[in-house]
């Protein structure tokens, strides 16, 4: 596996590493982390992506994570040693779609490769997107529990959605990434958020919107509880 790294954002030093990774023999696709602050645009990103010879995904994010260091411009590039299957999920946020029957046809495809030692899933999803708990439902009423997801969320901390999902036919929004991997992989889940309250029952919710908590209007809690935390009371 190959990772490079440049941290200016600028479209040509992504292609131009992108580029020596895929006519590398030993690279069979690409997997691309990059941020938010980037600025790229499906009308800036989407001729590239097109025109590489080997499968690519990957997402944009608020900021990415090179050699422990936390970086809020610029672009991971990592050339993988297998080939890559990406299958795109649009439409995430829209009520009519049955994920588990668009997954199941790619679950039987991919079944001879259930070993979780010899394959992954790489899922990655817009996170502003409406029906993320439906995606995952679906994933494990057709994966089960035997095989390793890794992946999470992408997008701007600005909380517009716009498109962050980097697929071979471009720069998406409102949709998911599948993606198989056949490779092993082990999962480590981590953050550094520190609590600010106990724990609270949701009681009401609309999708990917909290309506309550413990019965109460979840705007009000939220206010509460951020006017106690920061000392600035309205």
């Amino acid at each position: 596996m190959r990772v490079l790294y440049e941290a200016q954002g600028e479209l040509e030093h992504f292609e131009r590493l992108a580029a020596s990774l895929t006519t590398d023999p030993e690279v069979e696709g690409l997997m691309v982390l990059a941020c938010d602050a980037n600025a790229w645009t499906p009308a800036l990103l989407d001729p590239v992506l097109k025109a590489l010879p080997k499968p690519v995904f990957g997402g944009i994010f608020p900021q990415i994570i090179y050699k422990g260091r936390n970086e809020e411009k610029g672009t991971l590039v990592i050339g993988l040693p297998r080939r890559p299957e990406p299958v795109c999920i649009a439409g995430l946020s829209n009520l009519s779609k049955n994920y588990t029957a668009l997954l199941e046809p790619w679950a039987e495809r991919w079944a001879e490769h259930a070993d979780s030692s010899a394959s992954s899933l790489i899922v990655f999803v817009d996170g502003l997107s409406k029906r993320i708990s439906a995606l995952v439902e679906s994933l494990f009423d057709c994966f089960g529990l035997e095989r390793n997801f890794i992946g999470g969320g992408a997008g701007s901390l600005s909380f517009a959605q716009k498109p962050c999902l980097i697929t071979p036919d471009g720069l998406i929004a409102d949709a998911a990434l599948v993606v198989r991997l056949p490779m092993g992989c082990g999962v480590g889940v981590a953050h550094g958020w520190q609590p600010i309250s106990g724990s609270m029952k949701v009681t009401e919710a609309d999708r990917n919107v909290i309506r309550s908590l413990d019965w109460q209007p979840a705007f009000e809690v939220y206010r509460q509880l951020v006017e106690a935390h920061s000392g600035q009371l309205q």
